[in-house]
């Protein structure tokens, strides 16, 4: 069998010496199991995107009565700001395949849906432009605490049955709580 061992596999390149990097990457796989990566999302569309503009045909890029669905899931004009925006978010152009990729797309995507005049065009004016800069979150407004309403204690009821252990709660009144099977 020309040396071929079944069942085993060479591990001496897959070791890691540093105990903090596998920690880190046990991190990053709780924060983000596989397939959860918020970021995934948005290489997805752009990936899918730019394949179905590439290939052209009417099974990638398909004229609906709403407009255009490109890779049988989603509609490229509405693309421009969440794309944009998440790739400023988890600045994915350091990587020169993505941005390669996302920079061919935003130029297709301005041909074909510049005119549009609305906020993804504008986004992708303002990113090929190299003007575009993602807005600041602000915190969510904190609820405000109403105060709630105070119930105004009552007489104690008396225990029904007899089997009740009187049990006695700060400010709520005393209860019984029956030791026999029966009510």
């Amino acid at each position: 069998m020309s040396g071929l061992r079944i069942g085993t596999a060479d591990t001496r390149h897959t070791r890691l010496s540093d105990a903090s990097t596998f920690e880190t990457r046990e991190k990053y796989a709780a924060t983000f199991p596989l397939g959860h990566h918020p970021a995934e999302e948005t290489v997805g569309y752009v990936a899918g995107t730019l394949y179905a503009f590439r290939k052209d045909t009417p099974v990638w890029v398909h004229n609906v009565s709403e407009g255009i669905i490109v890779a049988g899931s989603h509609f490229p004009d509405v693309l421009g700001y969440q794309i944009v925006s998440e790739t400023h978010r988890y600045n994915l152009e350091i990587s020169p395949t993505y941005s390669g990729l996302y920079r061919e797309l935003l130029g297709l995507l301005d041909q074909r849906f510049g005119n549009n005049r609305d906020r993804h065009s504008v986004a992708i004016k303002q990113e090929l432009a190299g003007q575009f800069v993602l807005p600041v979150e602000s915190e969510p407004p904190k609820p405000e605490l109403k105060p709630e309403p105070s119930v105004p204690l009552t007489v104690d009821a008396p225990l029904i049955t007899g089997y009740e252990t009187p049990f006695r709660l700060a400010d709520f009144g005393t209860f019984g709580i029956s030791t026999s099977s029966h009510a």
